[in-house]
């Protein structure tokens, strides 16, 4: 009945409050957050002597306001970490893109390089024989294969290994028999260097022409 006789105080009145009604209200008022920190902001000025219904009143105000404060100062602390967060976020996102994009460059690179590999020729055909083992270079990729003896620019294309390789061996006879019909004086600087690399290579087998 104490606190229903405070609350009904006129605004403004200046009454003393009796240290003894004080005490008895405290002792006997639930033990909540808001009174706990009322009691601690009056301290011993309430518990010990009389204060003005007014000051009391105004003290709880200010409390209130410095907690909220408080909390607004809590909540922009937690927003700017909030906005830290979602910039790293963004940050990482625009990251694994990157990488994403230069995996992707580095597969379509891969996809078109060629697998390259060197291998000899130990024989040719019935035409010609082979005196000298012939170096060839395979490269494989995604929908041919292609065999080149670089030595005079000749080359052979198959679907596999072997179909390029039995090309080559074509494109070789083609060229051996094509300069041998011609004069070393009737030949340019390129296919007469051909001519002797071809001769060093194979050689015809009998009277074949």
């Amino acid at each position: 009945m104490e606190l229903i006789e405070l609350g009904r105080a006129k605004k403004g009145e200046e009454k003393e409050l009796d240290p003894a009604l004080v005490k008895a209200i405290l002792s006997r008022a639930p033990r909540s957050p808001f009174i706990v920190k009322r009691a601690e902001l009056l301290g011993e000025e309430v518990l010990s002597g009389s204060m003005p219904r007014s000051l009391w009143a105004g003290a709880t105000v200010k409390s209130m306001g410095v907690k909220g404060l408080e909390f607004a100062d809590e909540l922009s602390e937690v927003k700017r970490q909030v906005d830290d967060l979602n910039s790293q976020v963004e940050s990482v996102k625009s990251e694994l893109q990157q990488c994403k994009e230069g995996i992707s460059t580095i597969l379509n690179e891969l996809r078109e390089k060629p697998i390259i590999k060197q291998t000899e020729l130990f024989e040719m055909d019935e035409t010609l024989e082979v005196i000298r083992p012939i170096p060839v270079v395979i490269e494989e990729y995604d929908d041919e294969v292609i065999a080149t003896f670089p030595e005079i620019e000749a080359f052979g294309v198959g679907l596999c290994e072997a179909e390029a390789i039995i090309d080559l061996k074509s494109e070789i006879r083609k060229i051996f028999f094509e300069l041998e019909e011609l004069g070393d004086k009737e030949l340019g600087k390129l296919p007469l260097s051909w001519k002797r690399v071809l001769s060093k290579v194979v050689k015809k087998i009998g009277n074949v022409q």
